[in-house]
């Protein structure tokens, strides 16, 4: 018979009591459970406190299992003499939990020098490695979104560790996020076939050559078919019952590590939809723009430029606002050509100032002079 005293209730209990206040104090916690979880398993014990004891009187015979921490062998008689304990099932129920919550205070390295607050903090205390040059450049045409995702990954897979509540948590807010960019491709998509289907934009389908509000069109097209087919996918790749596991995902994430850009790439590959999406929606834009200032009179035309000038400066600010929210100021590709331009100065400026009393010293001695040495 399995035995558990109320010391090792009363433990699981401030446990339990610790990582709800840590969860809903904290947006990193380090918990195993969400709040939803924990409060069912705190019904749970409750109704493991409400069970009633069992009554171990002299001379029991204990069958196996563990009492105050002493193993208790088959046969062995003891006078225990012990009121208040649990047993069975409910034995069963508080060491379920108690090695879920002891293997997470391993994990975290609880109790140490430097163990792990917060779910995204490494214990290693390294320094984050920069983004990948290509990443960055990939990220700037794809309106740094590819960041946003890379942010959330490296938050989630923190040392080879991965838990399960956090990475289905990411997985859901992913499928919504691409779920939220079909109806609008969609839209995007049919006013795409409106506008081609207007008299004076097809007026030139009778030749080869397309105007350019046609040409912006079918582009735009092109991506909305684009991203609603990379959304499609996605979804069906990561579907609720597919990968939801904490084993299933660190498998994954360990697999993608391995690959060319590592993370970099499935940042890229989750931000596709919305990214084409916007291209499509620009490009959309412009063909109408086109038009209106096609054979427009110069009041038309000022009329339509300011307006562009306004939301090409809304959409730049927006960009950079949204940039240095997510990374510091220097990781983006001007900061990088920028940094680049100065090594190369530099190691140009280093090997011209080295190479000059190379070359006059051998002009020194090709004319059988020595060189100047300076004088102590």
């Amino acid at each position: 018979m399995r035995i558990v005293d109320a010391e090792t209730i009363a433990e699981l209990s401030g446990l339990l009591a610790c990582a709800y206040a840590d969860t809903i104090t904290s947006t990193t916690t380090t918990s195993p459970y969400p709040t939803e979880k924990l409060q069912l398993i705190s019904r749970v014990l409750e109704t493991v406190k409400a069970s009633p004891s069992v009554d171990l009187p002299k001379g029991q015979i204990a069958q196996s299992g563990w009492v105050h921490g002493m193993p208790m062998p088959a046969g062995h008689i003891e006078s225990l003499g012990i009121v208040g304990h649990k047993s069975g099932q409910n034995a069963w129920i508080v060491a379920r939990f108690m090695s879920v919550f002891k293997r997470e205070m391993f994990l975290h390295y609880h109790g140490q020098d430097g163990a792990r607050l917060n779910r995204d903090q490494s214990v290693h205390y390294t320094e984050p490695p920069r983004p990948r040059y290509l990443f960055l450049l990939v990220s700037s045409f794809l309106f740094y979104m590819p960041y946003v995702y890379k942010k959330k990954l490296d938050e989630v897979f923190v040392d080879s560790l991965l838990n399960e509540e956090h990475w289905r948590q990411l997985l859901d807010n992913l499928r919504k996020d691409w779920e939220l960019t079909v109806t609008p491709s969609t839209v995007l998509l049919g006013a795409n076939v409106a506008f081609l289907a207007i008299s004076s934009v097809d007026a030139a389908s009778l030749t080869p050559h397309r105007s350019p509000e046609q040409i912006m069109s079918y582009v735009s097209t092109m991506l909305s078919l684009a991203s609603y087919l990379v959304c499609w996918i996605l979804l069906q790749r990561h579907a609720p019952h597919i990968g939801s596991s904490a084993i299933a995902g660190i498998t994954y994430l360990q697999q993608r590590e391995k690959c060319f850009l590592g993370l970099d790439a499935d940042a890229i590959v989750f931000s596709l939809p919305s990214a084409f999406f916007t291209w499509s929606m620009l490009l959309f834009c412009a063909a109408i723009v086109w038009i209106c200032l096609a054979k427009s009179d110069i009041v038309t035309t000022f009329i339509i430029v300011s307006v562009l000038a306004v939301m090409a400066l809304s959409l730049a600010v927006v960009l950079q606002v949204s940039w240095m929210s997510i990374a510091p100021i220097e990781d983006n590709v001007w900061a990088r050509n920028v940094e680049f331009v100065h090594y190369v100065r530099q190691r140009s400026i280093d090997a011209i100032a080295n190479g000059l009393p190379r070359r006059m010293s051998r002009k020194a001695s090709m004319s059988g002079e020595q060189p100047a040495r300076a004088e102590a």
